[in-house]
């Protein structure tokens, strides 16, 4: 019978563990600071992307190529 009741016992903190963890999770996704933090990370990602295509012709013309790709695939 004890037996069972530890098992029980480390199965429930073991549960509790894992529900911490998802509401932890959750929470960061759903943040407002983090889905700021997100934002301007992207924003500062997209700038650093459009200055090189517009400093190196190779990666511009590389991008073209990528856009015409992406074009194609989404219309099937």
């Amino acid at each position: 019978m004890t037996k069972h009741l530890l098992e029980l016992k480390h199965f429930i903190r073991e549960q509790e563990l894992l529900t911490r963890r998802l509401i932890v999770k959750n929470s960061r996704k759903n943040d407002y600071n983090n889905i700021k933090k997100q934002l301007s990370e992207s924003k500062s990602k997209e700038k650093r992307e459009r200055n090189l295509r517009n400093k190196y012709p190779a990666v511009k013309e590389a991008y073209k190529h990528y856009q015409l790709t992406m074009a194609l695939v989404s219309k099937k």
